[in-house]
C-alpha cells in the first residue's frame, strides 16, 4: 500500500506530465514549422515527470515544508485539512 505522501507524490507528478503534453501539444500547433512527433511528447512529459517524483520525495525526505510533497507549509486546521489563507480575511 503507498503512504500518503508517496499517493501525493504521484498525483503531482502525473499532473505535471499531463501539462507537460498539453502544453507540447498547442505550442507545435501554434508555432509554425514547430513539428513535434509522438514519441517526442511522451519522452518530454516522462522526464518532467521523474523530475517532479524526485522534487516530492526530495522535499519530503529533506524535511522542507510540511507532510505532503510540497516545498511550502500550509495551513491546517485541528482537524489536519488545509485551509485557505484568504478564509475569514475581509
Amino acid at each position: 500500500m503507498l503512504s500518503e505522501q508517496m499517493k501525493d507524490t504521484l498525483e503531482r507528478a502525473v499532473s505535471t506530465a499531463v501539462q507537460t503534453g498539453i502544453s507540447l501539444a498547442i505550442a507545435s500547433n501554434m508555432a509554425d514549422g514547430f513539428d513535434i512527433d509522438t514519441v517526442t511528447v511522451i519522452i518530454t512529459s516522462a522526464l518532467a515527470a521523474g523530475l517532479s517524483v524526485i522534487k516530492g520525495q526530495a522535499a519530503a525526505r529533506m524535511g522542507m515544508g510540511d507532510d505532503t510533497a510540497g516545498l511550502v507549509t500550509l495551513k491546517r486546521d485541528s482537524k489536519g485539512r488545509f485551509v485557505s489563507a484568504k478564509k475569514g480575511k475581509k
